[in-house]
Parts: C-alpha cells; structure tokens; sequence
C-alpha cells in the first residue's frame, strides 16, 4: 500500500486487522490499522520528519473513523516529538 501522510510518501504500508472478537466486546482498540514507513517530511515547509506511521480505524456507516500517530518521543519538540491526531473522520466524494 502507498500513498501520502502530509508531505511524506507513505511506504511498506500493510493493512492489517487490529482487534478480535474480544477486543471488539470490550472496545478496545479498533478493527483495522494502517502501518508504514515514511520517505520524506511530514511538514516539508517546518523540515518535520518522522520514520514510521500507525493509522488504527474502524468503518461505520460509509465513514473511516480513526487517528494516526509517528513513531517519536514523548518529550522534546517538534523535531522529535509523536505526533498524533485522533477523531478524525473520512468521506469518499464522488
């Protein structure tokens, strides 16, 4: 799977299942996640690179409802630093 986060081309990207039938009971995690590399800078104009990508998400209702997060540090700036994103929601126009 390829495609883009930010400025970044998105490589090695697996779409694999995230939770079973016991993680689907009990809410946790969700359904589906994205996981990659990145080649480039996320924020090409603020130099913001990161080495790889998680994206978790469920379907619901014609949505893709999810986050993403980068690989990173807890503590330390912009350029180290996770960044992460989460409530997002997705709709395919025709």
């Amino acid at each position: 799977m390829t495609g883009t986060v930010g400025d970044a081309r998105l490589m090695e990207g697996r779409f694999l299942k995230n939770r079973g039938w016991l993680g689907r009971k009990l809410n946790i995690e969700t359904d589906y996640i994205i996981k990659g590399h990145l080649d480039g800078p996320i924020a090409a104009a603020e130099g913001i690179t990161r080495a790889r990508v998680l994206m978790p998400f469920n379907f619901d209702g014609g949505l893709i409802q999810g986050g993403i997060a980068t690989s990173g540090t807890w503590f330390g700036g912009k350029d180290s630093m996770v960044l992460t994103a989460r409530s997002l929601k997705l709709t395919r126009f025709p």
